[in-house]
């Protein structure tokens, strides 16, 4: 005696019928892709500096600054700055002092306020961390440049001073640019370089201002315009002031003096980097 059963699934009657996983479930979405470390970074870095106090009060002492000093140049000197063309270089290199202490600033004052820890915990990587900066100190410096020109072409046409040229005073302006921007990024590769807003500040404007002006009375000028800031001076088109006839004639053209000073400037930075790197946030 043979006995056949038949197993048929379990049904209900009032049940909705069996579908395919991959048939109810909904398409998948397009995500935006995640945002790179280093522009994550620069946003972090511009918001900083967009709401600190300090920024705003530099681009106006750099504007004040640049108008007083064209004014007084021309006003007191024709021979010096007999155009406003001629008398721009002045202004800029106050402008590119101030860049570099805010470019010193802008990492020894995380440092210093125990910011630095949080920052490094939301960005780990050092090394998004060093060109986020270095981005933000090189557009605030050559903000700075600009709004210092600005000021100046302001203060010579006020005092009745013939511009010189529209084309040499543009030109003249990204150079001024350009300085004013590598020095702030040499004065950010200080500050990690040495994590102390007083140090580092006093350190590069000892150099820059006692130094560098020594080693120019005292060194031939073959070795005095190989120094960084004597380079970023000849890329405004301003002179060292030495003792040697031939100072003028000896310093390199406006490229070589911008590719020196960039050099100071990425070196000085890249050895902050590691510095970074190595050292444990205090």
């Amino acid at each position: 005696m043979t006995i056949t059963s038949t197993i048929e699934p379990f049904h209900r009657s009032g049940d909705a019928p069996l579908v395919e996983a991959s048939a109810a479930e909904p398409p998948p979405r397009r995500t935006r892709p995640a945002r790179r470390p280093v522009r994550a970074s620069i946003t972090s870095e511009w918001i900083k500096l967009r709401t600190l106090r300090s920024t705003a009060a530099l681009l106006g002492l750099g504007a004040a600054t640049g108008a007083a000093i064209l004014a007084g140049v021309t006003a007191a000197s024709a021979e010096t700055a007999p155009t406003i063309a001629d008398g721009l270089g002045f202004p800029v290199v106050f402008s590119a002092v101030f860049a570099a202490v805010a470019g010193t600033v802008l990492f020894t004052s995380e440092v210093q306020h125990g910011t630095l820890d949080p920052t490094l915990t939301a960005q780990p990587s050092r090394r998004a961390l060093t060109l986020a900066k270095a981005v933000i100190a090189a557009v605030f410096g050559a903000t700075l440049a600009f709004v210092g020109q600005i000021g100046g072409l302001a203060g010579g046409l006020a005092t009745g001073t013939d511009l010189g040229g529209a084309e040499r005073v543009a030109t003249g302006t990204l150079w001024a640019g350009g300085f004013a921007a590598l020095a702030a990024v040499l004065g950010l590769g200080v500050g990690m370089i040495v994590r102390h807003s007083a140090a580092a500040v006093s350190g590069l404007l000892v150099w820059w201002l006692v130094v560098e002006n020594l080693v120019v009375v005292l060194a031939p000028a073959k070795v005095a315009r190989l120094l960084p800031f004597i380079a970023g001076n000849a890329m405004v088109g301003v002179e060292m002031e030495s003792p040697d006839p031939d100072a003028a004639a000896l310093l390199f053209p406006r490229p070589q003096n911008a590719l020196l000073l960039a050099t100071y400037a990425l070196l000085t930075v890249a050895i902050g980097k590691v510095a970074l790197t190595r050292q444990d946030t205090r």
